[in-house]
């Protein structure tokens, strides 16, 4: 049997760090080794305690949750999930906790905190578990506007020449699906920074809530020579768009007459997401001949 995951919980405000202590410590496998009120008490405690995960909050007294991921993670790797509040600020926040370093984020429990506590804690759980998976941790990745963006190296790795022969003589597809979770936002970003502006069409899905789903695209398109926003119900999909799933709602691709079409509705959540993933994949198998996944 493995040993637990050993978790630190940064917040300021002492009723979450109480809620997410006690709820956490309640599920299997994983271990609350230390709370801390900023990052000043979680620094000394990441030293002392040596935690696998740590959970943080962005707006705290002292020094915020940026400027503690920016100085923390050169010198101390360690997967940071963001617990964030929803609201646009929040949204823009933690997306820039995500392309500083942090792999993941959740939205902060409501005012009636006992009431949404429950359907989150198992949530985070879910994220603490994929994060301690991870052993490689970007930093700071550069983020520059698309008209200024030189030839990435990152370009280089990606498509090695024998990878490029075996791309030539592959029929390109008509359509390109993608899936992300945990650590996928930045995923997301290292690959279509790197692919031409005439590519297929990309359909994405990333498990997000509605309020960070439209700026994420928007941050995208500012870095990207693909054309990113989010997806609209009804929209055709053309070549060099990437079409990014809207927070709340499932998306789903629908052929007709050769036309590929994106269909958005509110189904209610999918293996506890929504969007979710395989609402989009289930929905490419009548096409599969036109898709890569």
């Amino acid at each position: 049997m493995s040993d637990p995951v050993r978790v630190l919980i940064v917040d300021d405000s002492l009723l979450v760090r109480t809620a997410l202590e006690q709820g956490l410590s309640s599920v299997p496998g994983i271990s609350v080794v230390g709370t801390a009120a900023d990052p000043y008490q979680a620094r000394d405690m990441l030293v002392r305690l040596r935690p696998q995960v740590m959970t943080l909050d962005i707006e705290m007294p002292r020094m915020d949750g940026l400027t503690f991921l920016r100085r923390l993670l050169p010198q101390w790797p360690i997967p940071v999930i963001m617990v964030s509040s929803l609201t646009e600020r929040g949204a823009d926040s933690t997306l820039q906790a995500l392309a500083i370093g942090a792999v993941d984020f959740i939205a902060k429990p409501t005012a009636s905190i006992s009431g949404s506590l429950h359907a989150m804690i198992g949530e985070l759980a879910e994220k603490i578990r994929a994060a301690s998976t991870i052993t490689h941790l970007p930093v700071e990745p550069v983020c520059m506007t698309k008209d200024v963006r030189p030839q990435s190296q990152a370009a280089s790795s990606l498509l090695t020449p024998a990878l490029s022969r075996r791309l030539q003589a592959i029929a390109p597809p008509k359509l390109i699906a993608i899936g992300a979770s945990t650590g996928g936002t930045q995923a997301l970003h290292t690959i279509l920074s790197v692919l031409p502006s005439d590519m297929p069409p990309i359909v994405a899905v990333q498990h997000m809530p509605p309020a960070f789903t439209t700026m994420f695209a928007q941050r995208l398109d500012a870095t990207c020579k693909l054309r990113v926003r989010e997806a609209r119900d009804g929209d055709e999909i053309a070549n060099g768009d990437v079409l990014i799933a809207p927070g709340g709602q499932q998306m789903r691709i629908i052929g007709n007459g050769g036309r590929l079409r994106v269909r958005i509705s509110e189904d209610g959540l999918v293996n506890g997401h929504q969007p979710s993933v395989e609402p989009l994949f289930v929905s490419c198998v009548p096409i599969a001949r036109w898709v890569t996944a």
